[in-house]
């Protein structure tokens, strides 16, 4: 695999300056925070091989979470990074964490086509929450110690029309 050619395709270069060499899990984060201000990655030239390979690999199999992606919701409606697609039909969560967690959403008015584990789109076992007056509730999503990519869990989330966020008074029940 030539990494350097396949981040290439997602708007990511090497500079030729020296600086810290990060981690996969570093490089993850900072192309999700590039992508979030419609900039390319660069990274600095001293970055292992190793973990470029990684990189390059998590990036390739997780294609559509950073092709044609632009900034997601805000922490507001999710407290961890996300993308969505230009078309804001799809949004795409990033969750960093190892061990059984429940991941939740809140403020989306829109009926959910599908919930999906990338890169194998297998389901996400989901629960609702209730919303105050008539606000939307939470979305909550329960991953297994076999769901989660032990780099990031990507969620993806496809709608039928663009997002549409609850912008009115009243707010989600999150905690019983």
């Amino acid at each position: 695999m030539n990494a350097e050619k396949i981040l290439s395709s997602f708007s990511v270069e090497f500079s030729e300056k020296e600086g810290m060499a990060y981690t996969c899990d570093q490089m993850i984060h900072l192309l999700i925070r590039a992508k979030q201000k419609g900039k390319k990655l660069i990274l600095p030239a001293n970055c292992s091989p190793e973990q470029i390979e990684k990189f390059a690999e998590f990036v390739s199999e997780y294609s559509q979470a950073f092709t044609g992606t632009v900034r997601g919701l805000d922490t507001d409606w999710f407290a961890g990074e996300s993308l969505m697609a230009e078309d804001k039909k799809e949004l795409f969560l990033f969750i960093f964490a190892s061990c059984d967690t429940p991941v939740m959403v809140k403020g989306i008015k829109n009926k959910k086509k599908t919930i999906t584990l990338l890169p194998d789109n297998r389901p996400v076992t989901l629960g609702n929450s209730l919303g105050l007056g008539e606000g939307p509730g939470s979305l909550w999503m329960f991953l297994k110690k076999g769901d989660l990519d032990p780099m990031c869990t990507v969620i993806s989330i496809k709608f039928d029309k663009p997002i549409d966020l609850y912008a009115g008074t009243g707010a989600p029940i999150t905690q019983n």
